[in-house]
């Protein structure tokens, strides 16, 4: 190939690039503001189309798509998203409500049934769900939706986890502690609390290499646990925490 032809190639292929971001710079210089007072004043008659577009600084092409109804003000500019406003924030609040109730969707259950949703609603998608585009671009539509790690909760304690419920528990600890004299004694009020501990050391971060896949940290396998036991009162006060043992630990340190 001619050098002075592949020199010609590489100017022309950087000024098409650089005439590409320039234009994309000034595709978005004019506010949602100022394209609805370029409406205006054409609605109204005071300017021409070409005026209204030099006046407010708003191209012309969009102008005519905002009067003849194709698009409106306010609208984002690019692809429609696939599910469209109403049906995605349907979507989401219903995702949102599942994860309230302690049933949350996981990042393919979600996209599952956002795929049972779409050909409910006749949407056509390549894999029968969304990809993993529509996902990031989903999420950056909707600020609030974040994968979070839940906590584990017992599914009895979770049905007591509703408001009223908690009202009543609450009215009836004070109807007790009325009956019984102890609204005003709170040091006669105690609250135990038991929890399990680990005998093995939990492995604390450490150095290492950017990008190391599989970390390991020693330990010596023991999965033996002790019951740790609290107690305090209304007024502060508290007993010393007493230490449950397994029996087996108990026998082998008195052999």
């Amino acid at each position: 190939m001619n050098p002075k032809q592949s020199t010609s190639r590489d100017r022309k292929s950087c000024a098409s690039s650089t005439a590409k971001s320039a234009s994309k710079m000034k595709r978005f210089r004019w506010s949602a503001q100022m394209m609805s007072d370029a409406v205006q004043a054409v609605s109204s008659g005071s300017m021409t189309q070409r005026q209204a577009s030099k006046q407010y600084g708003v191209p012309r092409s969009t102008l005519q798509k905002m009067l003849s109804g194709k698009t409106s003000v306010g609208v984002k500019p690019g692809k429609k998203p696939l599910f469209g406003a109403e049906l995605e924030a349907k979507l989401v609040d219903y995702a949102g409500n599942r994860a309230s109730l302690g049933i949350g969707f996981g990042k393919r259950q979600f996209l599952d049934y956002a795929g049972q949703l779409a050909k409910k609603h006749k949407i056509k998608l390549k894999n029968a769900k969304p990809s993993e585009k529509w996902w990031r671009l989903m999420k950056k539509r909707n600020a609030k939706l974040r994968l979070r790690r839940p906590e584990g909760t017992a599914a009895v304690r979770h049905m007591c986890m509703d408001r009223d419920k908690v009202s009543k528990y609450f009215f009836a600890l004070r109807d007790l502690l009325e009956k019984k004299g102890l609204l005003d004694k709170p040091s006669c009020i105690w609250n135990m609390d038991e929890t399990g501990l680990q005998l093995e050391h939990a492995p604390k971060s450490v150095v290492a290499r950017k990008g190391t896949r599989y970390l390991q940290s020693r330990t010596s396998g023991n999965k033996e646990t002790i019951t740790l036991i609290a107690c305090i009162n209304a007024a502060g006060n508290r007993i010393r925490p007493h230490i449950i043992p397994h029996i087996i630990s108990i026998q082998r340190k008195r052999q």
